[in-house]
């Protein structure tokens, strides 16, 4: 499987060039419609714990769905932690500060372990695919975390940029599959 690297890296620039022509309005626009795609699916509105993230410039945005369902649901957020993961609950933008790659990560909060709690999952990526591949920026960070027994019942949901979508990913034995994408324009995919 080593020759699905080189192929991964390349794959990488190619859609952070892309996405590096996509303006900030457009990001943004996308972003509202695919956080409100995800608002009006049934499994998030049913949903008590959800694993989300805090964006970074070239993800789909999220600060402004943590600050809407924060007090409504219980958000948690990854830390990068040496190689790994670690899960933190969101209490606020006041409890944050700037991590690991640039990140606002929460602070002050006691790892959360009990995966088996987590209903939901929203996973960014660098690229996805309509059935439900995904490709991260070459850390292995999600997939480590996601391989975690507990997660195998937790509704997987990728969250993509449009110009995120590609017809194929080479794929890994370790990398985990999600159940559904969301991409804007209704565009959207579920396995």
């Amino acid at each position: 499987m080593e020759t699905s690297l080189p192929l991964k890296s390349q794959l990488r620039r190619e859609v952070r060039t892309v996405g590096k022509q996509l303006s900030v309005a457009l990001r943004d626009q996308q972003s509202q419609e695919i956080m409100r795609l995800l608002e009006d699916l049934p499994v998030f509105q049913r949903a008590r714990v959800v694993l989300i993230y805090a964006a970074l410039p070239d993800e789909v945005q999220t600060a402004q769905f943590l600050q809407r369902w924060f007090r409504e649901k219980q958000l948690l957020l990854p830390v990068v932690v040496g190689n790994e993961l670690e899960v933190r609950r969101f209490s606020g933008v006041e409890a944050m500060a700037v991590g690991s790659f640039g990140v606002l990560e929460p602070t002050g909060h006691q790892t959360f372990t009990d995966f088996s709690e987590i209903d939901v999952a929203i996973i960014p990526g660098v690229a996805f695919t309509h059935d439900g591949k995904r490709m991260g920026r070459g850390k292995g960070f999600y997939d480590r975390l996601l391989a975690h027994p507990a997660f195998r019942k937790v509704y997987k949901i990728g969250v993509a940029l449009s110009h995120q979508i590609v017809s194929d990913l080479p794929t890994e034995p370790h990398d985990i599959s999600l159940d559904l994408v969301l991409t804007a324009s209704s565009d959207t995919s579920t396995f």
